[in-house]
């Protein structure tokens, strides 16, 4: 913008306040008048208080993957400075700065009505492209979005379309926002926005990328919750869910829309639930949101709640990871691997899996204490059922619960007849193991569960005169025997896997010692005695399993004693110093 220094906030053609940014940087440094405060944008004070936040956070955010190498190319200082090369317009608002010095009109810039370049959005959703420099065309609203996604816009048909582009899980965020479309169509919700899935290519590769058409107008403008209260002072005796409901409607919204679409906005993003449950339908959580005891303050449960969520923080970074090194280590070298070491390989897995899962639930019930709300319960120490049909009543509980619910019930359930039920329940099983993965193990995987919960209650009345112990063992190998094909890619690793079992031997790979902290490779004089400690550790970790009450029962009952900080601190300091060695959760995999 060649020095320019001084422009004019515009409201389409309402001049609303003169500011003062800075031609480098395009940052706003102070504002000299406010014309209209009533035009100013929602969430800034009638003095412009708010101004320069709100122009700073309309522009790419500088940790966006690619924006600064983008910014290089462009010789631009930041996006902010980019921005302002397009006059800061937007396709979400009326907004834009014009500089004192020139005359222009809305009608003859704006985005909603004129076109605009496609080299700048091809080079900040892809910075790889060898065919640009810093003469490429700067009108263009992709500079004016914000967001850690790479974005642009694009004009198909007369239409601008956001397209949303996510390279890190391969366009799940696509396929996501594809099925989050679906499920609004079915439910006939009224206020939504209709997403495609489409493709575009970086850096050479394809990849999926989500697609919505344009839902602001040169009538409508988009406003976050976020803009709406930013500075709003929230009374003492208001939380800020009533805070937004209250603002919104001295903006002439119903309260009742609003009200509706805020509980349901809270419901499918409440994050301590969304990726491995437990899984809720709103009917149940709807109640838990309006309880009039969620909003009192209840020290002790929140004392409960860090006491809960660091327990199980401890056992998926200490426990969970720890074993999942091993497992990934041992899966990679197989060939290398005796029966004894393969053995350890898939009941470390056994391990890693629970203690993965069993921390999550924990984190998630935990945090939902300290907010004061209660989740159902998810994971119920599953390696103490004495059958299969009492592991499924204990691990992902919500899940068989709604496998029940959706599947098994509408297919008639128990109804009509045994025959009938024995194959609704491996239907239901199959499901199950489809939602999983889409791969022929994890179908497998629910085909045994499915077979085994069938024979168990075929067979229960012949069942009874078997001892305890042995229907737990029995139950636990069938388990761990059913881990080994969830944890395996394919049917040619999985035969890999059995090949290792038939090899025998009694003695440890010594390279599996390092991922316990006692040895590493070299050691193979002391394999006998790290070999006695591992194994005794194993049995140790199992027999507290099997005894010892679950975090939650623990939880509940605990009196806060001042050690038990201690304790915490403890666990948290351990869990920082292995926090670069964290993998994500098993269970977000699926």
């Amino acid at each position: 913008m060649g020095g320019e220094e001084l422009y004019i906030l515009k409201h389409k053609d309402l001049d609303t306040a003169m500011v003062k940014i800075n031609p480098f940087s395009g940052r706003i440094e102070y504002i000299l008048e406010v014309y209209l405060p009533e035009e100013l944008p929602v969430g800034c004070k009638k003095d412009g208080t708010g101004l320069a936040e709100w122009w700073n956070m309309r522009a790419v955010p500088d940790t966006r993957k690619g924006i600064q190498q983008a910014l290089k190319i462009l010789r631009e200082e930041t996006s902010q400075s980019l921005m302002l090369a397009a006059y800061g317009l937007s396709l979400t608002d009326h907004y834009w700065m014009q500089p004192v010095s020139k005359e222009l009109y809305w009608r003859d810039i704006n985005f909603f009505e004129n076109d605009f370049s496609d080299e700048l959005g091809n080079l900040l959703t892809d910075t790889g492209r060898i065919d640009v420099d810093d003469h490429i065309s700067r009108f263009s609203p992709a500079s004016s979005v914000n967001g850690e996604m790479k974005k642009k816009w694009i004009i198909r048909d007369h239409t601008r379309y956001l397209l949303k582009i996510n390279t890190n899980n391969y366009g799940q965020q696509a396929v996501n926002e594809k099925i989050a479309t679906r499920l609004h169509e079915r439910l006939e919700w009224r206020n939504y926005v209709p997403y495609e899935i489409t493709g575009t290519k970086i850096d050479g590769e394809e990849f999926p990328c989500s697609l919505n058409a344009l839902f602001t107008s040169l009538d409508t403008e988009l406003v976050s919750a976020y803009q709406l209260i930013r500075n709003y002072k929230v009374p003492n005796n208001l939380s800020e869910y009533e805070a937004i409901i209250r603002l919104a409607t001295e903006y002439g919204l119903d309260e009742l829309e609003v009200r509706t679409q805020l509980e349901y906005t809270i419901f499918v993003s409440f994050f301590p639930h969304i990726s491995s449950g437990p899984i809720m339908t709103q009917d149940q959580f709807f109640p838990i949101l309006r309880s009039g005891k969620r909003k009192e303050i209840d020290w002790d449960r929140i004392n409960r709640g860090i006491f809960l969520f660091v327990f199980g923080l401890g056992k998926k970074v200490l426990l969970a990871d720890m074993f999942g090194q091993a497992v990934d280590w041992g899966y990679g070298n197989i060939a290398s691997l005796n029966g004894m070491s393969m053995f350890l390989i898939t009941v470390f897995y056994s391990f890693q899996i629970y203690f993965d899962f069993s921390g999550y639930s924990d984190m998630a019930i935990g945090i939902s204490w300290m907010l004061n709300l209660d989740l159902p319960v998810n994971f119920d120490s599953p390696y103490k059922a004495y059958s299969v049909v009492e592991f499924w009543k204990r691990w992902h509980i919500s899940l068989t619960r709604f496998l029940t619910k959706y599947i098994y019930i509408p297919l008639g359930g128990s109804r009509k007849g045994n025959l009938r039920a024995y194959c609704n329940t491996m239907i239901v099983f199959l499901c199950s193991g489809i939602w999983h993965g889409a791969s022929w193990m994890f179908v497998l995987w629910g085909a045994l569960h499915g077979v085994a919960m069938v024979l168990t209650k075929a067979l229960k009345r012949y069942g009874e005169w078997i001892p305890r112990i042995l229907k737990r063992s029995v139950t636990l190998l069938f388990i761990n025997f059913t881990w080994i094909i969830f944890r395996t890619a394919d049917l040619k690793e999985l035969r890999e896997v059995f090949r290792a079992f038939l090899k025998g031997g009694i003695s440890i790979n010594p390279d599996l010692f390092q991922f316990f902290g006692i040895a590493g490779k070299g050691a193979e004089e002391y394999a006998v005695l790290y070999s006695i400690l591992v194994l005794l550790a194993i049995i140790g970790i199992l027999v507290f399993l099997l005894i010892a009450p679950n975090a939650k029962e623990a939880a509940e009952k605990m009196k806060y004693k001042v050690w038990h900080g201690f304790v915490a601190a403890g666990i948290i300091a351990l869990c920082v110093l292995r926090f670069s060695s964290v993998s994500s959760f098993v269970y977000f995999n699926f």
